[in-house]
């Protein structure tokens, strides 16, 4: 867990983002973001509880503009799963997606993979108290001038070049072509962005 301040120049004019911060200059303003980096929950909500406990002895429970989770918000394992597995995976995330959506009025997450498969075509973070975002294959504005681009899953793991985790649940040829459409969507767009649990 980290919780980042992220200061930036964006273009000028009114920000759709309320809690931003931000300072007039000649040619642009300056946009200040608190933001709490958070993955790997893998279930445990007591743990999001603990983080809840820990932001409010630092004064910050109630000052961060979002949540940024890159993913295993559960245990499902890489491997496909019936209708009642999935299920029960996808309510589990949705809870860890709650936990992590009360401590910010905005969650981005893309899935790990840990997660459930169907959580890579857009769905989950539909209950949340906060603004929530599954970023997979796709780029999100966090601010004016401020872009982040996801990628789910994981790309197969080596060591010594050996496999010894396979990638999920995409293929490496999946990854690098879905990776590099984003990158050429994000260049076209003339977005900076920012990838993250990706390949």
């Amino acid at each position: 867990v980290t919780v980042i301040t992220v200061r930036f120049r964006g273009p000028g004019g009114r920000s759709a983002a309320a809690p931003l911060k931000r300072a007039r200059s000649a040619c642009a303003c300056v946009y200040m973001l608190r933001l709490l980096l958070a993955s790997d929950v893998h279930d445990d909500t007591s743990a999001i509880e603990a983080l809840r406990a820990w932001l409010s002895s630092h004064d910050l429970l109630g000052k961060l503009d979002a949540v940024l989770c890159p993913g295993d918000l559960t245990t499902a394992p890489a491997a496909s799963l019936d209708a009642e597995e999935e299920a029960r995976y996808e309510a589990a995330a949705q809870r860890v997606l709650d936990g992590l959506g009360s401590l910010a009025p905005r969650l981005v997450f893309s899935p790990g993979n840990h997660d459930p498969p169907r959580f890579f075509s857009g769905f989950g973070g539909g209950n949340s108290s906060a603004s929530t975002s599954n970023a997979h294959a796709r780029s999100l504005s966090l601010a004016p001038g401020l872009w982040l681009a996801g990628w789910g899953g994981s790309a197969t793991a080596t060591e010594e070049g050996v496999p010894v985790w396979p990638g999920w649940p995409l293929s490496e040829d999946e990854n690098a072509a879905g990776y590099a459409q984003l990158q050429r969507a994000l260049r076209g767009g003339g977005s900076a962005g920012a990838s993250f649990d990706g390949p």
